[in-house]
């Protein structure tokens, strides 16, 4: 007989409450503050190894109407609890100081960043 999931669990629950991370990096240039994937994956991973839990993150480039999206999925997973998340960014034709493949991963790691 197949397990039925719970439509939320305790674990998650508290992976979600205690999951703060602060802008506390600047952009000077643009004039807003944000927070890298790292610092992100940094704070989730320690969560995760206290309540034996883990997250899948991957991405794929996706088309609509031509266009290149980063398309980035976040499967969380823990013993009673599954849940999967899926954002996606369009890359940017151009972007001055960057070459195509800065412009992919700068998308990649936005679209990383809403999946998480």
């Amino acid at each position: 007989m197949a397990e039925v999931k719970q439509p939320a669990d305790r674990t998650f629950i508290s992976i979600q409450q205690a999951m703060s991370v602060p802008l506390d990096k600047n952009n000077h240039f643009g004039g807003f503050n944000y927070r890298t994937l790292d610092d992100i994956l940094l704070r989730l991973k320690s969560l995760l190894n206290e309540h034996q839990a883990y997250v899948k993150l991957d991405t794929v480039v996706v088309f609509h109407d031509a266009l290149p999206y980063q398309q980035a999925t976040a499967k969380y997973h823990d013993d009673n609890f599954e849940i999967t998340a899926v954002y996606e960014v369009r890359e940017d034709e151009a972007k001055k100081k960057m070459d195509a493949p800065q412009v992919s991963g700068s998308a990649a790691s936005y679209a990383k960043k809403g999946a998480l």
